[in-house]
């Protein structure tokens, strides 16, 4: 549905075809997913003429700051890990694979 009123800006965003295969496996990839979320948040600031704001964590309540305390290769050193953690009241997990959180600490 289009708001057919001239009561309201609309912005309709295409961003590939579902029915398309090709379309299909770009949408499974968070790399695709977060470029097309850029050029949205990019097309909707210069359409609407908005200014960029500056980020600061710090000031913003109920701000959740995680760590992560090790990268293992061997599960029993994890579990270990996991193990001394709780001893000490720490909430913690083990997961494998690709690191929960990644961070660029260049732009901090």
């Amino acid at each position: 549905m289009f708001c057919v009123s001239h009561l309201c800006p609309v912005l309709l965003s295409e961003n590939g075809f579902i029915d398309n295969s090709h379309d299909a496996e770009l949408m499974k990839q968070s790399s695709w997913q977060q470029k097309v979320a850029q050029g949205r948040a990019n097309g909707l600031a210069k359409a609407f003429n908005l200014k960029r704001k500056s980020f600061d964590p710090d000031t913003i309540p109920n701000t959740l700051y995680k760590v992560i305390a090790g990268a293992f290769k061997l599960k029993d050193n994890a579990n270990e890990r996991v193990d001394y953690l709780r001893l000490k009241g720490i909430e913690s997990k083990r997961t494998a694979g690709k690191p929960v959180f990644s961070f660029d600490l260049s732009t901090v």
